[in-house]
């Protein structure tokens, strides 16, 4: 998963830095440099993500609707 599939996720949930952090237990800074690829996320962190993919009723990421 990159960081660009990261914030397609979170985009598609409807959920913001600090809600997304929340979800997979972070700080919402961490979500924000995954999102940037400066860091990449532990495979646990990787693997909470299917947290995001229920919210969006497990959809494959793809581009929010703008």
């Amino acid at each position: 998963m990159t960081g660009r599939d990261l914030k397609i996720l979170r985009k598609l949930a409807g959920w913001t830095w600090h809600e997304t952090a929340a979800a997979l237990g972070v700080h919402w800074r961490t979500v924000a440099r995954w999102e940037a690829s400066e860091q990449l996320p532990s495979l646990a962190a990787v693997a909470a993500t299917a947290t995001l993919r229920a919210a969006i009723g497990g959809r494959p990421p793809t581009e929010p609707p703008a």
